[in-house]
């Protein structure tokens, strides 16, 4: 395996990482939230046009990090002032829920080009 690819894919496995322990750590304690977010984000995955989306900003932007930087700053913009960006009844699990969808699919494509790119 290429040190390279392994540079480049490291903030995706953080992030899918993240994503793994957020889960464990909601259902491990019986967090409330957490559950209602991972309930959410199993309806939200059908939802074709979100997960096009979200992997296209994998596939088509080099560097992950602006990716993931720019969703936790929509997210975190988007947590105190609901009625910012007027996405009909957003409330904080449904933009947590649709962050965590962009984050982890998004990571998975980009870890996909990264590959493909090496193949090459």
């Amino acid at each position: 395996m290429s040190t390279r690819l392994v540079r480049k894919t490291i903030p995706n496995l953080c992030v899918l990482a993240a994503l793994v322990v957020l889960y464990v750590a909601g259902v491990y304690f019986g967090i409330s939230v957490v559950r209602d977010v991972f309930e959410q984000i199993d309806g939200l995955t059908g939802n074709l046009l979100l997960v096009i989306v979200a992997i296209t900003l994998g596939i088509l932007v080099e560097r992950y990090l602006l990716v993931a930087a720019s969703v936790i700053v929509i997210f975190a913009l988007m947590l105190p002032f609901p009625g910012l960006f007027p996405i009909g009844d957003s409330s904080p699990v449904q933009i947590a829920a649709v962050a965590s969808i962009l984050l982890g699919f998004s990571s998975i494509a980009n870890i996909f080009r990264h590959t493909r790119k090496l193949e090459q």
